[in-house]
């Protein structure tokens, strides 16, 4: 996680125009006398700096909690319309991307195989009570079953095939592949909750 100080320094660097500092120190509380005192100070020399507009976030931020100054930050930055800046900032934090979501989707309506969802957090887990572990643990070694049996229809029906065509081998081992890639996702899932059991 950035210094906070870093964080103010590079708002300030990348809020340049006069209109886009205005919008910022309105969202941070600031009137407009003293929005218009920060854009002076950033043209006090002959070269344009953002000394005002450090200043102003650094002033603002003396009014803040430590526990608080990002999320307030990040919310000004939004309004004021610095979204991407505030995103890039602040990025939220997901145990699963959007493209690994939509990734196992695929996987599942493939195979006619329901996938779990995100695993949840260590914290989270520790936290559950131990039947609903148990209870988890039992539906994924269900699961584990099902794709184990799926996997063997695979087999049989390359069998079957007496002269493969190179299509089919390669959506055959494609199959496979990601059978075995699911196979080892819930046996490691299948693994983490019975730590937690083993713990409870």
């Amino acid at each position: 996680m950035a210094n906070f100080e870093d964080v103010l320094i590079k708002v300030a660097r990348e809020v340049f125009q006069n209109s886009e500092i205005g919008s910022l120190g309105r969202e941070l509380g600031f009137t407009p006398t003293d929005v218009q005192r920060y854009i002076a100070t950033n043209h006090k020399t002959h070269n344009i700096t953002w000394d005002g507009t450090l200043q102003m976030l650094r002033d603002w931020r003396k009014g803040q909690e430590i526990a608080t100054e990002r999320e307030g930050l990040k919310t000004a930055l939004k309004k004021a319309g610095q979204i991407r800046l505030a995103d890039e900032l602040f990025p939220s934090s997901y145990s699963v991307s959007q493209t690994e979501m939509q990734d196992r989707d695929v996987k599942a309506k493939r195979h006619n195989v329901e996938i779990p969802p995100p695993s949840i957090k260590e914290d989270d887990q520790e936290k559950r009570d131990p039947n609903d572990i148990r209870k988890q643990l039992d539906e994924k070694r269900a699961m584990l079953e099902g794709i184990k049996q799926r996997s063997k229809i695979v087999e049989w029906k390359l069998t079957d095939l007496s002269k493969p065509s190179s299509k089919h081998l390669h959506t055959s081992n494609m199959i496979k592949g990601d059978i075995q890639e699911t196979l080892a996702d819930i046996n490691g899932n299948c693994n983490d909750i019975e730590r937690k059991k083993k713990r409870n």
